[in-house]
């Protein structure tokens, strides 16, 4: 009787220490981690409607279809989750979250010229930030 005390003991357990495992594995996130208060492109010029704008003429070519934007939030020990999209198909956005770059590649010819708007979010909050690509030549050209 004693082996099929112990047996069921054992059995009791082990099923007792599984169900704890499982809602362990279930709990939410520690919530002492501070939340992204903001998220914002660094390096940019603001056009006469405030919006984000990088002149992108001569640095972006078929050569060279690649670009890279920094970015910052805060507060800086913030639990953040960055996502970035664009709002054209040909060019791709990569998010390098240890240097807190975008990397943005212009894949092919049809996007060079056109203007593109970049997006970083974080994923978490719903904080975001919007750039502007353009290409185009400065209005005044110094003569000699």
């Amino acid at each position: 009787m004693n082996k099929k005390l112990m047996l069921i003991m054992v059995l009791f357990i082990s099923v007792f220490s599984i169900i704890i495992i499982a809602v362990w594995g279930t709990l939410p996130e520690s919530q002492n981690q501070a939340q992204v208060n903001s998220v914002t492109f660094n390096d940019y010029v603001l056009n006469e409607n405030n919006d984000k704008i990088v002149n992108v003429l001569g640095v972006v070519t078929q050569e060279n279809p690649y670009y890279s934007l920094t970015y910052s939030y805060l507060p800086e020990n913030a639990n953040a989750n960055i996502l970035a999209s664009s709002s054209s198909q040909n060019v791709k956005v990569l998010v390098d979250a240890t240097k807190h770059e975008v990397l943005v590649n212009f894949s092919n010819s049809e996007a060079i010229g056109q203007n593109v708007t970049i997006r970083i979010t974080d994923q978490k909050t719903n904080k975001y930030d919007e750039i502007t690509f353009i290409f185009k030549i400065p209005d005044i050209i110094v003569g000699d």
